[in-house]
């Protein structure tokens, strides 16, 4: 048997399946779409049968155009925050509450003035909000009372599937600790935060390390995809801390940037952090490494609605395309946008505010201002959120003088530019794009022994690199200190008026 892994990326928006040998070259990939279902304002969710149903297809694609029993182990990364109930046989009971949903905003408010919310986020490395798992399952017992009591367990996505590989109700470290109510300290279950929910452990999967290795037990599926009897499946983590492995960004100290759909920004350390920060959550990754940062809700999403509500571009086109049309606009205004400011928070902002009151504007449009400076303005407030990200980030650890780039807005030199400008580092695009999916089978060779550190060979080697212009930098400073202002303002205008 060849030293091959089969690296599955479960997403939002599409599950991608890629064959990597131990140098990371790509033999093999496929890709599958499906849709998000949004049944009324706050609720964004998708039913899990169409997901397990499009994996098993990209899967058995991707594995199609290799020799399938040269694969050494399966290796799986996956969307975090998402949830549903499922019975003892593994049926759905609801559809999967994915990371972008706002419908747990109560229980929120309720988890936060009627238990001590320090300590959730101290044990688990989550703030109280509603994305987390906890808030959820909360709002399933408080309005779906029949799933909620019928529940054999609450699981992700990436459970379902590893169960229908293995038989087992297991997951790993990393998407449990992106549920609220999971230890990372211990990395066992946080009995404080399940006493929230009333839930006993029980009806979770069991916890075991990601680079743990399972046996393949389903023999239709070992036989249909042509697999070795020997071949592992070997869990993962989830997309955000393996985005980290993914970019290169693998070590004590470097941090990956990653703007897609939502955005994150993480580094790598080797210890949970010594007390709770505002607005940053902390995740297991790997043995002796844990992945520090925070997420942003308003990214691709925000520029998507820029493009297609406001610029009115074709909805079918790709967002490289739209992208650098709006860029083409936004390069012809100076850094600052000549004063305006954008909060772009159409959905509930996460990082590092994590407050439902915060509500998308425009301050300082004047008559000579157009479609540019609103883009400009837009970039230039994803590039402030993640610097105050990384301002709290650097006062609990060091971190390198540059920042590994990734996601589908890093094709955006002018927003890589801007970046640069605002956060004072050099910002490298690394020249293969893939973050999470590359991460997974990383972690896979790892896991099976055929590399020895969490890294390819040669992974850092290409990339283009962007430095901070001195003048721009200064001039950002300012706007950025008024951006956080406005923010501050925006927020006790929310509260007054809600």
């Amino acid at each position: 048997m060849t030293n091959n892994i089969l690296a599955v990326d479960i997403g939002t928006s599409s599950t991608r399946a890629m064959v990597f040998d131990s140098n990371g070259i790509i033999l093999s990939r496929s890709q599958n779409s499906y849709d998000v279902v949004r049944p009324q304002p706050d609720f964004e969710e998708q039913n899990p049968q169409t997901l397990y149903d499009v994996a098993l297809k990209t899967i058995g694609e991707c594995l199609g155009n290799v020799e399938a029993s040269q694969i050494a182990g399966i290796c799986f990364s996956s969307q975090m925050y998402g949830v549903f109930a499922v019975d003892e046989d593994g049926n759905p009971l609801c559809n999967n509450i994915l990371w972008s949903d706002a419908r747990a905003t109560e229980e929120e408010k309720y988890i936060k003035e009627n238990f001590d919310s320090n300590r959730i986020t101290e044990e688990t490395g989550c703030p109280v909000n509603s994305i987390y798992p906890l808030a959820k399952i909360l709002w399933l017992k408080n309005h779906l009372p029949g799933v909620f009591r019928s529940a054999y367990k609450f699981i992700s996505i990436k459970d379902l599937i590893i169960h229908e590989l293995t038989g087992l109700w297991v997951s790993d470290y990393s998407m449990l600790s992106a549920t609220g109510f999971f230890d990372i300290g211990t990395k066992k279950w946080s009995q404080y935060a399940l006493s929230v929910i009333g839930l006993a452990s029980s009806r979770l999967p069991k916890p075991i390390s990601g680079e743990s290795k399972l046996k393949f037990s389903n023999e239709l599926l070992l036989k249909l995809w042509n697999l070795s009897p020997e071949v592992s499946v070997i869990l993962g983590a989830g997309d955000g801390p393996l985005a980290n492995l993914g970019s290169g960004a693998c070590n004590i100290g470097q941090v990956n940037i990653d703007l897609g759909t939502s955005g994150a920004i993480r580094t790598i350390i080797d210890h949970p952090p010594r007390e709770s920060k505002s607005g940053l959550w902390c995740y297991c990754l790997a043995e002796k490494r844990w992945a520090y940062g925070g997420i942003l809700t308003n990214v691709g999403n925000a520029f998507s609605w820029l493009s297609q509500n406001v610029a009115e571009f074709d909805n079918d086109a790709d967002l490289s395309i739209n992208l650098d049309r709006l860029d083409f606009l936004a390069e012809k205004v100076t850094p600052g946008s000549e004063g305006l400011l954008f909060l772009p928070y159409l959905r509930a902002p996460r990082s590092p505010y994590w407050d439902s009151s915060l509500k998308s504007l425009m301050y300082g449009m004047v008559p000579s201002m157009n479609l540019g400076h609103i883009a400009r303005a837009m970039l230039e407030a994803f590039a402030y959120d993640i610097s105050f990200i990384l301002d709290s980030i650097m006062s609990e650890s060091s971190v390198a003088d540059f920042i590994l780039f990734t996601g589908g807005l890093s094709k955006s030199k002018l927003l890589c530019r801007i970046l640069a400008d605002v956060t004072g580092k050099n910002i490298r695009v690394p020249s293969c794009s893939e973050g999470s999916i590359r991460g997974a089978a990383i972690l896979g060779f790892k896991s099976l022994g055929i590399i020895n550190e969490l890294s390819f060979p040669h992974m850092n080697s290409d990339f283009q690199e962007f430095k901070a212009d001195v003048q721009n930098s200064e001039t950002y400073a300012l706007s950025k200190k008024r951006y956080g202002l406005l923010v501050k303002a925006s927020k006790q205008i929310g509260i007054e008026l809600e």
